[in-house]
């Protein structure tokens, strides 16, 4: 497994959630460092997926034939 270089990160928090932080990683036995970073690891998965979500559907809404969301709902109320 190839060992990756560090780099610094500056950034601004609240204080409140400073204190938060703090109380996460006392209580884990964890650094900042990892909690930032596995964070920031977790945050930017979120955002690929949601990314890849969204093109799926504009995918499929652009597909022949496919309803808009709002045709959807007005042709389930039907159902009803």
């Amino acid at each position: 497994m190839e060992i990756m270089g560090k780099t610094a990160l500056a950034t601004q928090i609240t204080e409140e959630l400073k204190e938060e932080v703090d109380a996460v990683c006392d209580e884990r036995g964890t650094t900042i460092s990892w909690l930032v970073e596995e964070a920031l690891r977790e945050k930017i998965l979120d955002l690929k997926e949601e990314e890849a979500l969204l093109q799926m559907s504009l995918k499929r809404l652009a597909e022949p034939g496919e309803k808009s969301f709002r045709e959807y709902r007005r042709l389930m109320s039907r159902l009803k």
